[in-house]
């Protein structure tokens, strides 16, 4: 079972107001969100599945039709079969990953080549300023009146720690979409090993774009030391022996 919360697009609120989608289908919407899996985005179910959430009464037909309003518009991406009976795989589109390797990448659905190869693209934006927004939960909210004054709360505080390269020592390295993608993990870091942080995105970043990430030797190097560094020192035998009196 997930566990966390689920960040449901605001857009949608659009084609309530219109007509487009009724409130039964931001009903199916919202369970699929919960049910996906939060690392990739992907949610594997069926009408079926939704039905066993409703409330008595409700018709495997209507929900049918809910997650076929929810395709056309563009929301989801079905990989149903026509004829299979069963759970399939169902892409959210503009899915914000908020855990796992692929954290701080958005799912573009209807750029993936399949279900199978999703296509995941950089977040800027919204996970840059997670660092900032934890600190002013804690604020008054005086302080925090607007979006304007988190971001000087974060510059207020900010330190040599705070950028990822000031911390490695050396300057930046890779895409403008790699170093994006590493800078937002830094700033939403929650204090994870900073190896495994830098690590990750680097994982990340290659599985995204299908290649690996070049040009970036000073940034392996620092890598390598830093993980050193943060490795548990062995004992060694002179450590071992007792000492004279």
């Amino acid at each position: 079972m997930n566990s966390g919360y689920a960040i449901v697009r605001s857009g949608i609120v659009e084609h309530l107001i219109s007509g487009r989608l009724s409130l039964f289908d931001l009903g199916i919407y919202v369970v699929i969100h919960l049910q996906a899996d939060f690392k990739t985005g992907i949610w594997r179910g069926s009408a079926p599945r939704i039905l066993a959430t409703s409330p008595a009464g409700t018709s495997l037909r209507a929900v049918q039709r809910g997650l076929e309003r929810l395709n056309e518009i563009g929301f989801l991406r079905s990989f149903h079969q026509r004829g299979l009976r069963g759970n399939y795989p169902i892409l959210i589109d503009k899915y914000d990953i908020r855990t796992g390797a692929l954290k701080g990448m958005r799912l573009n659905a209807w750029k993936s080549e399949s279900w199978e190869k999703p296509r995941y693209e950089v977040v800027a934006e919204s996970v840059a300023l997670l660092g900032a927004e934890s600190v002013a939960e804690r604020a008054p909210s005086s302080v925090c009146s607007n979006q304007e004054s988190v971001k000087q709360l974060h510059a207020a505080s900010s330190k040599p720690e705070d950028s990822v390269w000031e911390f490695l020592e050396i300057s930046p390295y890779g895409p403008i979409s790699f170093r994006t993608l590493l800078e937002s993990r830094w700033a939403s870091r929650n204090g994870d090993p900073r190896s495994e942080l830098i690590g990750g995105a680097i994982d990340a970043w290659e599985a995204a774009n299908g290649r690996r990430l070049v040009g970036c030797a000073a940034l392996f190097r620092a890598l390598s030391d830093l993980r050193d560094s943060e490795a548990p020192q062995v004992p060694t035998v002179n450590d071992l022996r007792p000492k004279e009196r």
